[in-house]
């Protein structure tokens, strides 16, 4: 039996840049956590893309005005964001965004050593070849989900492996321009991508020309196959079509050149032949003027990446491939990788004569200064993992491939301290532990939890291990963590706060509280009645408290209408009109198993908002679908009955523009109305007067929510805010059965269903 001793570190380094100065840095960072569908990889060697990173690196060190002007997608998601949120909440989340460093890389290989739920197309000990920003990146170990990564054939080094992306950006480049055997296929810009190319296309058994304004890496291209490689002057027009012979030109021409012109896609134009394929991989205006087509009639094409899966959510983040048959799509993104490491594996492309520079982990800063080097061309970075773990567990993979966690994991883990499961924090201060650091806890949950007072930040966990690191850093925690389970069975952690994704946030709420924590999970509590039991249960038993992010209802102007709503002698209709815009296609929130869909995921706030507002026990819910398709579409239309006759109307538009109004509340009693607008304005009325109140900020009641949980976690007591949370929580769920099944239900005073 072949043993192999693999030290998981709780610690790595990896590499990140600055997005606002361009500044490189090499962090020690918590070691990232697998999730759903991915495996856990310790990286052995990883590729520099000298032109796509020399890119990234401009762009950083670039003003705000430049990136604005080479940006502006982004220019007008915070225009829209400041016409819903107003300027103040624009600024905070796009300059939380900036502020966030960004992990360089996208292309490397290494050792699978631990796989995430679901996860199962790689043993542990198999070498990998992985890819995608924030994927495949210079750190010691990555997590990537299993559609983005490939197993290395026999006899491929780790180093020629991490080249494996930037070969199937080339192998995708060629299929898109139909390219077939004997066809004449011309490269022009002979950098890494294009001298990947003169050999793939070799090997595939073309004819192969090759320009560049270098005459050293046209001399490359020559020594490596070209069967014609010229600099790109003045005669290289008639020398390609004297090349191409009968058929005039070159069948496809692949740009794979960097410029400010479009000089490389005239050139390409006048070198094919007549109805020529022009395909483009390189960053360059693509400006053709209509004639060079039009005499032609050239096909333009563009590629994406390194093919089918790229930027789709669902199967780059999330792991999922059953979208992309090998019947309906041959070649996927992972697929083209394969294709390209097995003709490494053939012999038919080596990366040896392309590296210019190695350089070790320790020195991967160095990697970068690089770039500015003209002779540089491909540039490995290793890992030599010579260091000895600071702690962690040892995993021993034995030749079936399993693992086992070893006496010295054991040991480990029974050191750990013992949970507190009654006593409250000393020297009053609330000690609390957050889990996530996504855009919501960067943008809004630390920024208020880091000016609360009373409040001890301790610690800090994601499972990318670089958000918890930045972020813990940039809000004053103790330490950051990649593991949840560190923040929960943290002795000197009184309460827990969850921002993780919807599908965690049950169980990771039940575990906090067996642990002794008080917790506030952000909304929604659960995705399903058995997770909501499991978290009611757990509150039970341990008299913890547990609060549901439901910020609406601690607004002073919530608290305002509700006041001024308790004096209606009868009962009251509350009509809402919700229209937060539209998410794009794939959005993680609306899958049904990570976000539940806009219903649960954002619908929970104004089920609990009337709820508040209204002040009896729900005894109905009624939900239409707006527009057919699963319960995850994003237009509903609810209706709530309640036990002293009210009623409360919710009017959810996924689809609206961002420009408009976000929310309305209007609710009427008897002699009373209230109105709030955007939870910016709020008018209240009694009798024949009225008050209109406006707020140059939204009070959409972060901070009176933060306090509220400080509070608990000092002194105990919110039970009330854990039955009020358990029941929206149910009347949540309960609408999303009403829309499933297509009917209306009765309810008890929980929010549940009524059994038949």
């Amino acid at each position: 039996m072949i043993l192999m001793q693999l030290h998981l570190d709780s610690e790595m380094k990896q590499l990140v840049q600055n997005n606002q100065t361009g500044e490189i840095e090499l962090a020690e960072i918590p070691r990232p956590i697998p999730k759903t569908n991915e495996i856990l990889v310790r990286n052995l060697a990883s590729a520099v893309s000298s032109g796509t990173e020399r890119g990234n690196m401009d762009f950083a060190r670039a003003s705000l005005l430049t990136k604005a002007r080479r940006r502006p997608d982004l220019v007008s998601k915070v225009v829209n964001k400041a016409r819903q949120e107003g300027v103040a909440q624009a600024y905070r989340e796009a300059r939380a965004r900036l502020d966030l460093p960004f992990p360089l890389g996208y292309s490397s290989a290494g050792i699978v050593v631990d796989a995430g739920p679901g996860a199962s197309l790689f043993p542990p000990g198999t070498l990998v070849a992985c890819s995608g920003a924030h994927c495949a990146t210079h750190g010691e170990w990555i997590t990537v989900p299993e559609t983005m990564a490939a197993a290395v054939p026999e006899g491929v080094s780790a180093e020629e492996a991490s080249f494996a992306t930037l070969g199937a950006i080339v192998v995708h480049g060629m299929r898109i321009g139909e390219v077939s055997l004997g066809s004449n296929v011309a490269f022009i810009g002979l950098g890494l991508l294009g001298l990947l190319g003169v050999q793939i296309a070799k090997a595939g058994g073309m004819r192969v020309c090759a320009l560049d304004i270098s005459k050293q890496r046209v001399a490359k291209a020559r020594e490596l196959g070209a069967d014609l490689a010229i600099e790109s002057g003045e005669t290289a027009v008639d020398a390609v079509h004297a090349w191409a012979g009968e058929a005039g030109g070159a069948d496809t021409v692949i740009v794979s050149a960097t410029s400010q012109t479009n000089d490389p896609l005239i050139l390409a134009a006048e070198i094919a032949r007549e109805r020529g394929a022009l395909v483009l991989l390189g960053n360059f205006p693509p400006d053709l003027p209509r004639r060079y087509g039009y005499d032609k009639e050239l096909s333009l094409r563009f590629t994406r990446a390194w093919g089918p899966g790229t930027y789709d959510p669902a199967y780059q983040e999330r792991g999922h491939e059953e979208g992309y048959p090998p019947s309906l799509v041959r070649w996927s993104a992972r697929r083209n990788m394969s294709a390209y490491l097995d003709l490494v594996a053939a012999g038919g492309v080596t990366v040896e004569p392309l590296v210019s520079h190695r350089f070790g982990i320790d020195d991967a800063v160095e990697a970068y200064g690089a770039l500015s080097d003209s002779a540089a061309l491909a540039i490995s970075i290793h890992y030599p993992h010579a260091h000895e773990p600071k702690s962690g567990r040892d995993l021993t993979e034995s030749a079936d491939g399993a693992h086992h966690e070893s006496e010295t994991s054991a040991a480990a883990n029974s050191a750990v301290p013992a949970a507190r499961t009654n006593a409250r924090p000393k020297r009053g201060m609330a000690r609390i532990g957050v889990i996530g650091a996504g855009n919501y806890a960067t943008t809004q949950l630390l920024p208020t939890l880091a000016k609360a007072e009373g409040v001890e930040l301790r610690g800090l966990s994601s499972a990318s291990g670089l958000k918890s690191w930045f972020a813990a850093r940039k809000y004053g925690f103790d330490y950051p963590a990649a593991d949840a389970a560190t923040i929960i069975e943290d002795p000197e952690v009184d309460g827990v706060i969850v921002a993780t994704r919807h599908n965690l946030h049950a169980s990771l709420a039940t575990a906090a509280l067996r642990a002794g924590k008080d917790v506030w999970v952000e909304k929604p509590l659960a995705l399903t009645f058995e997770e909501l039991e499991e978290v009611e249960s757990a509150a039970e038993s341990t008299g913890r408290a547990v609060i549901v992010g439901f910020n609406r209802r601690f607004s002073p102007l919530s608290a305002t209408a509700r006041s001024v709503l308790a004096n209606s002698a009868g009962p009251m209709q509350i009509s809402m009109t919700v229209n937060p815009g539209p998410l794009e296609a794939g959005h993680w929130v609306l899958d049904p198993s990570e976000g539940g869909g806009r219903l649960l995921s954002e619908g929970c706030h104004f089920f609990d908002l009337a709820n508040f507002l209204v002040g009896a026990a729900p005894a109905g819910v009624e939900v239409k679908r707006v527009g057919g398709g699963e319960p995850t579409t994003d237009g509903f239309a609810a209706t709530v009955e309640y036990a002293d006759g009210s009623v409360a109307h919710i009017a959810y538009a996924g689809a609206g523009p961002r420009g408009f109004g976000r929310e309305r509340i209007v609710a009427i009693g008897t002699g009373v109305a209230v109105a709030i607008d955007n939870f910016k304005t709020l008018t209240t009325s009694a009798g024949i007067r009225s008050r209109k109140t406006r707020h140059m900020a939204l009070q959409k009641g972060f901070d009176e929510l933060a306090e509220q949980f400080i509070t608990v976690v000092k002194l105990g007591g919110g039970t009330e805010l854990t039955r009020e949370a358990l029941v929206s929580s149910a009347l949540t769920l309960s609408a999303h059965e009403s829309l499933r099944q297509g009917k209306s239900l009765a309810v008890t005073p929980a929010g549940r269903p009524v059994m038949p």
